[in-house]
């Protein structure tokens, strides 16, 4: 038996669950000849850069999911309506899985940011520069 066949025989009976009982995506998205994000070697940034990238993801990020949630809803419908046999289905699914891979890639991003912020607040910090407009303390004068 082929070892995708293998690996697949062995997902569906259960034995390839990771710790929280989900199937192992890595794993399905190859069986189905996909990438994975644990695939992408991620570009090499400073602290800094990387930070600064981080939340400049987090800022739009709310946009972007929302723009996936149309996208795939609408490749459903069409998978659901409109495909002329398992081809075009297949060809659909990969259509979704591209799309998700995209949020998954910039979630990750808006995580680590989300994180950062709470190391900052944590050092006493108050700025998230994920605001277009940030919160100013004013005070009054003396």
């Amino acid at each position: 038996m082929p070892s995708d066949m293998k690996a697949l025989r062995l997902m569906v009976e259960g034995e390839l669950i990771d710790k929280r009982e989900q199937p192992n995506v890595r794993l399905m998205r190859h069986l189905l000849g996909s990438i994975d994000l644990s695939d992408i070697e991620e570009k090499k940034m400073t602290e800094t850069e990387r930070r600064e990238y981080c939340a400049k993801v987090a800022g739009m990020f709310s946009l972007l999911e929302e723009g996936v949630k149309i996208l795939t809803r609408a490749q459903e419908e069409w998978m659901a309506r409109q495909s002329n046999g398992p081809e075009q289905f297949e060809i659909g699914r990969g259509t979704n899985n591209g799309i998700l891979l995209v949020e998954e890639h910039f979630q990750k991003f808006r995580d680590e940011h989300i994180q950062n912020i709470k190391e900052e607040r944590d050092k006493g910090g108050k700025f998230d520069k994920s605001k277009v407009v940030a919160d100013l303390e004013v005070k009054p004068n003396e």
